[in-house]
């Protein structure tokens, strides 16, 4: 469902305004293409550090290490591209609702004008060719406009989730890009975790020591903490918080 839920939103949007069921269902339509022909990056995060559910889905069942990146360091820093994007995500319906309100109401103007309108056809010879021709190009014109303001709501598809994963209070960096840009990234990698294979990028981090404000070992990690430390000394980060979950793992 990643990239959908703008979908429903711009859905539940158009149904409380009446809006004519043909004309809805080709502008969801036409956010389905766009969904399709973008991509997304993410690195995910957690405002929780120490959640049992987290520890069990995501760290080699409480064995791992939860590391604490810093809130500031990436509110602060200016991301290498404007197709970079840091934020929270929002899980409620109405949440969702206001991240595509603005771009449904600049969309109105275009459907007004024809966007998004079946073609129509002269069965009754009421109306010369010529007519409908120009009636067509207005169409087609409206409805590329729409698809233009659209891609507005891009990278923000990616920061709606739905409620069922709230407790995770999870915030996203997210890189979108056409299908055809992400073919040219010449840094795409690709690992293999369980039963799928995931491509990523590396993205350099100024000032990496910046980054990192606590380490969380896992109900289940027996590493002493002086081992962390001593790693973390080797690879540059000093100063950073040390401490074992509070959970009780059973």
């Amino acid at each position: 469902m990643e990239g959908k839920m703008a979908s429903k939103a711009m859905d539940r949007l158009a149904k409380d305004e009446n809006l004519d069921e043909i004309i809805k269902d080709r502008l969801i339509l036409s956010m389905g293409l766009l969904e399709n022909i973008y991509d997304g990056f993410g690195f995910c995060l957690s405002a929780e550090g120490d959640l049992l559910s987290q520890w069990r889905g995501y760290a080699a069942d409480c064995t791992g290490i939860s590391i604490g990146f810093s809130r500031k360091f990436f509110t602060n820093t200016k991301p290498q591209s404007d197709v970079i994007s840091f934020d929270q995500v929002k899980y409620k319906d109405n949440e969702h609702n206001e991240t595509v309100r603005n771009t449904y109401n600049e969309l109105k103007k275009n459907i007004e004008n024809g966007a998004f309108n079946p073609y129509p056809q002269n069965y009754l010879g009421s109306q010369t060719e010529n007519d409908i021709n120009k009636i067509k190009l207005r169409i087609k014109k409206e409805t590329e406009s729409a698809i233009i303001i659209l891609e507005k709501l891009l990278p923000g598809i990616y920061f709606l989730k739905s409620e069922s994963y709230k407790e995770e209070k999870e915030w996203r960096l997210v890189l979108s890009l056409p299908l055809k840009s992400v073919k040219l990234i010449e840094n795409i990698q690709y690992r293999h975790n369980k039963n799928i294979i995931s491509p990523y990028i590396v993205i350099k981090i100024n000032k990496p020591s910046e980054s990192i404000d606590e380490i969380i070992l896992g109900p289940k990690n027996e590493t002493p903490h002086k081992v962390i430390k001593n790693f973390l000394t080797n690879h540059g980060f000093e100063g950073i918080s040390i401490k074992s979950s509070k959970l009780t793992y059973r």
